[in-house]
């Protein structure tokens, strides 16, 4: 005895389009896609050059800024 019947529902396939849509879905979704291997999944990107400790400025003339009057 299965579930529909235990609790006196009707199955659940009784309408003429029901097979149609079952049918439908299960071509759709009845199979898992193809496995994708795990070194497909790794991007490799180069890394981004190291930022400049001084932002650019040059340490030698920086008490030209602060002494300009």
């Amino acid at each position: 005895m299965n579930i529909e019947e235990q609790h006196g529902r009707q199955p659940a396939n009784d309408s003429p389009g029901e097979g149609v849509e079952q049918a439908a879905r299960a071509a759709r979704w009845g199979k898992l896609p193809e496995r994708v291997e795990v070194a497909d999944q790794v991007e490799e990107l180069p890394a981004d050059p190291p930022n400049d400790p001084e932002f650019g400025r040059d340490p030698n003339n920086d008490w030209l800024l602060r002494s300009a009057p």
